[in-house]
Protein backbone atom coordinates (compact mmCIF):
# COMPACT_ATOMS: atom_id res chain seq x y z
CA UNK A 1 0.00 0.00 0.00
CA UNK A 2 1.21 3.20 -1.04
CA UNK A 3 0.22 6.40 1.38
CA UNK A 4 1.04 9.93 0.71
CA UNK A 5 1.92 13.14 3.50
CA UNK A 6 -0.97 15.31 2.92
CA UNK A 7 0.34 17.63 5.54
CA UNK A 8 1.67 17.49 9.44
CA UNK A 9 -0.09 18.55 12.00
CA UNK A 10 1.20 18.31 14.76
CA UNK A 11 2.26 15.07 16.20
CA UNK A 12 0.41 14.02 13.13
CA UNK A 13 0.82 13.21 9.73
CA UNK A 14 -2.33 13.69 7.85
CA UNK A 15 -2.09 10.77 4.52
CA UNK A 16 -4.08 10.55 1.90
CA UNK A 17 -4.58 6.56 1.14
CA UNK A 18 -5.17 4.37 -1.97
CA UNK A 19 -9.10 4.87 -1.77
CA UNK A 20 -8.62 8.47 -1.34
CA UNK A 21 -9.33 8.83 2.35
CA UNK A 22 -7.50 10.59 4.91
CA UNK A 23 -5.96 8.85 7.85
CA UNK A 24 -3.63 10.17 10.53
CA UNK A 25 -0.43 8.63 11.34
CA UNK A 26 1.73 9.57 14.60
CA UNK A 27 4.82 11.50 13.02
CA UNK A 28 6.55 8.70 15.22
CA UNK A 29 6.06 6.33 12.34
CA UNK A 30 7.40 8.32 9.93
CA UNK A 31 10.93 8.47 8.71
CA UNK A 32 13.45 10.83 9.95
CA UNK A 33 13.26 12.48 6.35
CA UNK A 34 9.58 12.22 5.53
CA UNK A 35 7.72 15.55 4.74
CA UNK A 36 4.64 16.94 2.72
CA UNK A 37 4.71 15.19 -0.78
CA UNK A 38 6.19 12.19 0.83
CA UNK A 39 4.95 8.66 -0.54
CA UNK A 40 4.51 5.94 2.33
CA UNK A 41 5.06 2.09 1.80
CA UNK A 42 3.29 -0.01 4.28
CA UNK A 43 3.74 -3.40 3.96
CA UNK A 44 3.89 -6.80 6.04
CA UNK A 45 7.18 -8.04 6.24
CA UNK A 46 6.30 -12.14 6.09
CA UNK A 47 9.60 -13.56 6.40
CA UNK A 48 11.02 -11.25 9.70
CA UNK A 49 7.34 -12.31 11.19
CA UNK A 50 7.78 -15.82 10.91
CA UNK A 51 11.66 -15.96 12.06
CA UNK A 52 10.62 -13.92 14.87
CA UNK A 53 7.91 -16.81 15.82
CA UNK A 54 10.09 -18.90 14.96
CA UNK A 55 12.68 -17.37 17.93
CA UNK A 56 9.82 -16.86 20.51
CA UNK A 57 8.97 -20.27 19.87
CA UNK A 58 12.34 -21.95 20.66
CA UNK A 59 12.57 -19.28 23.71
CA UNK A 60 9.72 -20.51 25.33
CA UNK A 61 10.53 -24.26 24.53
CA UNK A 62 13.45 -24.04 26.80
CA UNK A 63 11.81 -22.48 29.24
CA UNK A 64 9.23 -25.33 29.69
CA UNK A 65 11.11 -28.15 28.86
CA UNK A 66 10.83 -30.37 32.11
Amino acid sequence: MIVTIDRIESKFAVCEMEDGSFENLPKAFLPPKAKEGSKLKIELDLKSEAEDRKRIKGKMDGLFKG
